[in-house]
């Protein structure tokens, strides 16, 4: 006698609440793609702006950035787009809204140049309704009358003042600039001049402390840098604001070497990640379509350094040194001119030459340290590809490298590609003599590596086998 075993081809009864996750699941995903189909359908105007479908923000958002691709940014068609960076202390600080950071960047995208501009804090203008005030006072009088409107209105009177149109603007505060640089993972900065600054404030009741920088690759963290760009009170010629400047200017190439390096202008989610972090920080004028546009237009440009400038007081700059009626220090043009500074700054990418003014590309020697056949022709048509020139090629004196070398011959001349380079290359960096010696071959014990030293290259890169 056998026992009738009981199959049940229709399987057991599911679990209730399972059974309503996957009908959930379902419900939530066709909605997703009927949005999606709507947001296509408006993209490709088949549904028309002003048909209700269009209102939904879902599918607002993606026909904006779906379109993006065909639309240009402000300026693009006249081949100068320009982005003034403001930075301020923000709540919590001195002076909150007080902006002693004004760079003009201009981007010439035919030719994939950046200029930087720095503009003084003291830059005595006309500001509407309060009248002839610093420069750095105009944001602050913006947010005076409307929250968030202050960048606007340091767009606008540097528009007038300069006779050009400034596009976009981007204002971050010092909490801001901080987290950007920590979550980048630090930046790499060469200090041209080691100095020492007694009077760096601490932001507490006028309290100051001691900080001091030492010549030579550095890298930094949020609040190393922040301090390396607000110092002002420097030894060793970094005690002016001019000098402050260009610091500055440095900080912005670490900072662009560093985005770059991580593929962050690559990847819309990163971006989009990166501006959500700092967006209690950040104030600016890009949609979010125009914001994706420039990191696109970005991750186009070469590995050449940005053509940087400093509008200043020395004996041949455009600007001298007075004092106003409240008995403040100001800066104005010469002879009450602005018409050369205008000039200059309108035609940043012809100065100097009277033709198209191109930034050089940075120079490559190239040695195979391993016995690997090809590596340095591989290696070279790779570096050629990313923008640089290899001037040099062969094998290295020794070939039994095991990490690639980077060697500096510029003297930090060329920070942001030496970061780019090391990036790439995954490389060990080794830098030359620090600025001031007689001779870039300190301590190249190789005397391979000495000879190249004497060579039209700015890096000398020997390559390992990892």
């Amino acid at each position: 006698y056998m026992k009738k075993i009981q199959i049940n081809f229709l399987g057991s009864e599911p679990d209730p609440s399972k059974k309503k996750f996957f009908l959930v699941v379902k419900v939530c995903a066709i909605v997703v793609a009927v949005l999606g189909v709507f947001a296509a359908l408006a993209a490709s105007n088949v549904i028309s702006d002003e048909h209700p479908l269009s209102q939904i923000p879902f599918v607002k958002r993606v026909r904006q950035l779906i379109r993006s691709a065909d639309r240009s940014l402000d300026g693009e068609r006249d081949d100068r787009i320009n982005i003034l960076l403001l930075g301020m202390g923000g709540v919590g600080h001195e002076g909150p809204y007080l902006t002693d950071t004004i760079i003009l960047a201009s981007i010439k995208p035919t030719t994939r140049q950046v200029a930087l501009i720095s503009i003084p804090r003291d830059l005595a203008v006309p500001i509407p309704d309060y009248g002839w005030y610093k420069i750095n006072h105009a944001n602050a009088y913006g947010e005076a009358r409307a929250r968030e409107s202050g960048g606007e209105l340091v767009r606008t009177v540097l528009s007038d003042v300069l006779d050009m149109p400034i596009h976009y603007y981007v204002r971050i505060d010092f909490d801001g600039f901080m987290k950007l640089i920590n979550d980048l993972g630090g930046i790499d900065v060469y200090v041209e001049r080691g100095f020492v600054d007694t009077s760096y404030p601490t932001g507490e009741n006028g309290n100051v402390r001691t900080l001091a920088f030492d010549a030579g690759w550095q890298h930094m963290d949020g609040g190393s840098a922040l301090e390396f760009a607000r110092s002002r009170h420097g030894s060793n010629g970094e005690g002016s604001d001019f000098a402050r400047a260009r610091r500055q200017q440095k900080i912005l190439q670490a900072v662009k070497s560093r985005v770059f390096s991580l593929g962050t202008l690559r990847s819309p989610a990163k971006v989009s990640s990166v501006m959500e972090a700092l967006s209690e920080h950040v104030k600016m004028n890009f949609s979010p379509w125009e914001l994706l546009a420039l990191a696109r237009l970005a991750g186009t440009f070469d590995a050449t350094s940005p053509i940087t400038e400093v509008l200043d007081d020395d004996t041949d700059g455009f600007l001298v040194a007075t004092i106003g009626a409240d008995g403040a220090y100001l800066l104005v043009p010469r002879h009450n001119d602005w018409n050369p500074v205008r000039t200059f700054i309108q035609n940043i990418f012809t100065n100097g030459t009277g033709a198209l003014a191109t930034t050089a590309p940075i120079r490559i020697e190239l040695q195979n340290g391993t016995t690997i056949t090809g590596l340095a022709a591989r290696t070279a048509a790779e570096l050629e590809a990313a923008g640089f020139q290899v001037v040099r090629l062969g094998n290295a004196p020794t070939r039994t490298y095991t990490r690639t070398i980077i060697y500096d011959l510029s003297r930090g001349e060329h920070e942001a590609a030496q970061n780019e380079l090391q990036q790439l290359l995954n490389a060990e960096v080794r830098n030359s003599a620090p600025s001031g010696s007689d001779t870039d071959t300190r301590g190249l014990a190789d005397a391979g590596i000495a000879q190249a030293a004497g060579a039209p290259a700015d890096f000398l890169i020997i390559l390992g086998g990892e």
